[in-house]
């Protein structure tokens, strides 16, 4: 009786060891390896950046150091500036300890995509093209890896 319940118990902890296993797919070992361990970064992570007012956006304003560890990337700049009544925009980019320099020069609403030459610290500020008041500024910064 003592075999029977001993194997009945050493069953039952097996059963529960396998179910507390991830799942393993189809190419998968089942363990972490080191390409997955830098594919994420420490916070969740989302690349888009939103100027306060909303009108300026940058798709990949937030750099990924796991999957672009030079920190280097190329985005996408949206902007509207409608709410600012203006029919002409300037975009200028900032690096730290550089001047401004003009980027884009369009109408109120319109897009542009950047090379691959944005890095942290990089700023990216719209104007009126008339008065050359500021209308939004983002600063891109990155996450780093765990």
């Amino acid at each position: 009786m003592r075999s029977f319940i001993a194997k009945t118990i050493a069953l039952s902890s097996v059963f529960l060891l396998i179910s507390c296993e991830p799942e393993i797919t189809a190419g998968s070992s089942g363990t972490a390896s080191s390409e997955d361990k830098l594919s994420s970064p420490v916070e969740s992570f989302d690349p888009v950046l939103v100027s306060e007012n909303g009108m300026l956006t940058v798709r990949n304003g937030r750099i990924d150091l796991c999957t672009n560890p030079e920190g280097i990337v190329s985005s996408d700049v949206d902007w509207n500036a409608t709410e600012a009544r203006t029919e002409g925009t300037q975009v200028w980019l900032k690096e730290a300890n550089k001047a401004a320099v003009l980027w884009s020069a369009a109408g109120a609403i319109s897009s542009s995509h950047t090379g691959v030459w944005l890095r942290d610290g990089t700023e990216i500020i719209l104007k009126d093209a008339e008065n050359m008041s500021e209308l939004a500024r983002v600063k891109v910064t990155s996450i780093a890896c765990n």
